[in-house]
């Protein structure tokens, strides 16, 4: 009954964005509702607290405000629902190149 998300999702840049997009627009992509408001409202808050803010169904907090998605091997989609921006990179960083990802962020955001 549990969906592992490793198990070989696969999204080009583009793909993973236009999902960020419709969660940043409350579940509508292209004019079209694909998800409930309440549903977006459920994913996107915290339920579980942890070190880097809250945790919601697969989706992490940011403390700046907005959310963001985690691929297995540093894929990002930072979304920001009330400036309207979606920010998506792919990348195949091996587990303990943190850095690099770190990096990234910051300069980003």
């Amino acid at each position: 009954g549990y969906f592992y998300g490793a198990s070989k999702l696969k999204l080009s840049v583009h793909d993973f964005s236009r999902f960020g997009l419709m969660l940043c627009n409350g579940g509508v992509y292209n004019g079209k509702r694909i998800l409930s408001e309440e549903y977006i409202r459920l994913a996107t808050s915290g339920h579980l607290l942890v070190r880097e803010g809250h945790y919601g169904y697969f989706i992490w907090g940011l403390p700046a405000g907005g959310f963001r998605l985690s691929g297995k091997w540093g894929q990002k989609c930072f979304c920001f629902p009330e400036r309207g921006l979606v920010i998506t990179y792919l990348s195949n960083m091996e587990e303990g190149s943190e850095a690099v990802a770190q990096s990234m962020e910051r300069h980003l955001l």
